[in-house]
């Protein structure tokens, strides 16, 4: 396949019916990280949208930030991501740890926030373990925060796990900890609900649809140490909360049935190959 063909398939060929999902919208971010190499991720998701008509999104959000970014009319489909439903098999226990799971980069997921809030906790035989893969880069940088913060001795970076070992993971934390910069939708929330645990997440597009504050988890204000470390002792001291919050967030979690998701998503291609019954926004 041929770089010509790309552009022509993707972008140049407006008689084709292409589908764009999205599932992130991270602004100038990629510049702030990468720098001059940020350029073309901040392009891309710039500009993409614009060649397709057809645009699936994975979030409330996500999809009112799509429209008010594409002026000109575009047909969107709302179709959440699902979850595998061996997690509700878990028996959900309580461990000494504090849950992370996902991709580790420091900046997109706010580990170094989780970091520097881990460490004002005051009850300290607590544990964080840290699960994902990541460039080594970020995993190094964690390491050294971790010694600077003299905390190396209660943070286990666990690396990917298996899919087999994640409801196990999440299903004997205490609670889960997402203080993400930037989430499209956050299915780690939900999975962490499946399992019967409480989610903490940053009030942002996405995780604010995947956690409802003081329903299934916590919501706060994203890179804030102090409000991330006041929700953890907060839940830390409350287990009536604590279960309260894993009770919903499993019911909750039941709604996101990866047959059913997969029945919109088929629903919806044959709808574009035919080009009926398709609201144009």
């Amino acid at each position: 396949m041929n770089f010509r063909y790309i552009l022509r398939v993707f972008f140049l060929n407006r008689t084709s019916k292409n589908i764009i999902a999205v599932h992130h919208q991270v602004g100038e971010a990629p510049l702030k990280k990468y720098k001059i190499f940020g350029i073309f991720p901040y392009f891309f998701e710039k500009t993409a949208g614009r060649f397709y008509k057809y645009i699936i999104t994975v979030s409330p959000s996500i999809t009112e930030i799509i429209k008010k970014k594409y002026k000109d009319k575009k047909v969107y489909r709302l179709i959440y991501n699902g979850i595998n439903s061996e997690l509700f098999t878990v028996e959900p226990k309580e461990g000494d740890y504090i849950a992370f799971l996902g991709r580790i980069d420091v900046y997109m997921k706010g580990l170094d926030i989780l970091l520097e809030a881990f460490s004002k906790v005051r009850k300290k035989d607590l544990k964080l373990k840290i699960a994902g893969s990541g460039k080594e880069g970020d995993i190094r940088s964690l390491k050294v925060l971790s010694e600077k913060l003299n905390i190396t001795d209660r943070i286990e970076f666990l690396g990917r796990i298996s899919d087999d070992k994640i409801k196990d993971f999440l299903g004997e934390s205490l609670f889960v900890a997402m203080p993400s910069r930037f989430e499209g939708w956050g299915i780690t929330a939900i999975e962490s609900g499946a399992c019967g645990k409480a989610v903490i997440g940053t009030d942002i597009p996405g995780l604010r649809d995947a956690i409802i504050h003081n329903e299934t988890g916590i919501l706060i204000e994203p890179d804030r140490r102090d409000l991330l470390a006041r929700a953890i002792e907060r839940l830390l001291e409350n287990k009536e909360e604590r279960e309260r919050f894993a009770q919903n967030g499993r019911d909750r979690a039941r709604k996101f049935d990866w047959d059913k998701i997969a029945e919109e998503h088929e629903k919806f291609y044959q709808e574009v190959l035919e080009d009926k019954n398709l609201k144009i926004l």
